[in-house]
């Protein structure tokens, strides 16, 4: 039985794992891209914020349709309830 085991079995799994290893395999510099792409990521979501912080509050809407696609067919009420959580547009 351990002859059969030492001769058929063990090398398959040991070229299975390899192949398993090798397509798996992440290199160093790989790592140091996701890393950095990350940073930037939060780099640019930061900015981002900073640049709308200058806007009054209000609603977050689409680029171009804006926030039309949200307000429903009586639009008086919807700006009415906008207008409660997020202040007045003129004072």
């Amino acid at each position: 039985m351990t002859e059969y085991l030492n001769k058929f079995l063990i090398p398959k799994l040991k070229s299975g794992f390899e192949k398993m290893a090798l397509e798996v395999n992440v290199t160093q510099n790989q790592i140091y891209v996701g890393i950095c792409a990350f940073f930037v990521a939060c780099l640019v979501a930061n900015f981002i914020k900073r640049i709308r912080s200058n806007y009054p509050p209000g609603p977050t809407g689409l680029p171009i349709f804006g926030y039309l696609p949200f307000l429903s067919e009586n639009m008086f009420l919807d700006f009415t309830e906008l207008g409660k959580k997020y202040g007045d547009v003129f004072r």
